[in-house]
């Protein structure tokens, strides 16, 4: 969940990156970097849930999360990096009508796949996260809501960005155009998606100082709580 903006995280970030307590292990050598993580269950602070004995209390470990990447140096020019990652348990298991910290019934795994080039001044990301299963609380339960007519959906996010640097290592000048999406639900729903497009620039003024700037541009709004309604009588969210 890596960004080349100054500042913003990206939709994916948003979308799957997850806080949680745990604990983890890993080993990294010659450019390989693998990493497990036993988490607790329960409704965490972001993206990650697993039902623990019918509530949403983190007090078992049964949740983990597994990466694993390989980066390889092209000689004194930069480097290509490859990764994926599973995470048992994501925030998308909620049913109907979607509350944030509410228990759910299972789980609902995502896996996310990702990849960085570097190549003298230029920088170019990219990354694909999907969940396993479909997200129950995208579901409207009620006939009578003109709502109900779109179907549960999986979980996407996506994004594609890079940067260019002017000047030595540590000092310069950072351009910097990447696009995130969200997709929550399917074609024509309120909820199908939200869009980011960040363009930045940075300048380093050598050792932690840094002067940046960023233009942001958002298109549509896929809240987690009551996503597909459920908080108004009339369905709308």
């Amino acid at each position: 969940q890596d960004t080349v903006s100054p500042f913003t995280n990206s939709s994916t970030w948003h979308a799957f990156a997850p806080l949680a307590y745990g604990g983890q292990v890993g080993f990294l050598k010659d450019g390989l970097s693998l990493r497990a993580m036993a988490v607790l269950g329960g409704a965490q602070f972001r993206g990650a849930n697993t039902p623990v004995d019918g509530t949403a209390v983190p007090s078992k470990l049964n949740n983990f999360a597994i990466d694993g990447s390989y980066t390889l140096d092209l000689a004194d020019q930069g480097s290509v990096m490859l990764g994926a990652s599973y995470l048992h348990g994501s925030a998308y298991c909620q049913g109907y009508p979607v509350v944030h910290f509410n228990p759910c019934s299972d789980n609902v795994p995502a896996w996310d796949v990702y990849g960085r080039v570097k190549y003298g001044p230029v920088e170019i990301i990219g990354e694909f996260a999907r969940t396993t299963k479909v997200w129950p609380g995208t579901q409207v339960p009620d006939p009578a809501n003109p709502l109900s007519v779109f179907a549960a959906n999986k979980v996407t996010s996506f994004t594609a960005g890079g940067r260019y640097h002017f000047g030595q290592a540590g000092k310069g000048t950072r351009l910097s155009l990447e696009y995130s999406k969200f997709i929550a639900g399917p074609e024509g729903s309120p909820w199908n998606r939200q869009d980011q497009t960040v363009a930045g620039i940075a300048q380093d003024f050598g050792l932690g100082a840094e002067l940046f700037g960023e233009y942001i541009h958002t298109a549509g709004f896929s809240p987690l709580n009551f996503i597909s309604g459920g908080n108004f009588p009339h369905g709308s969210t």
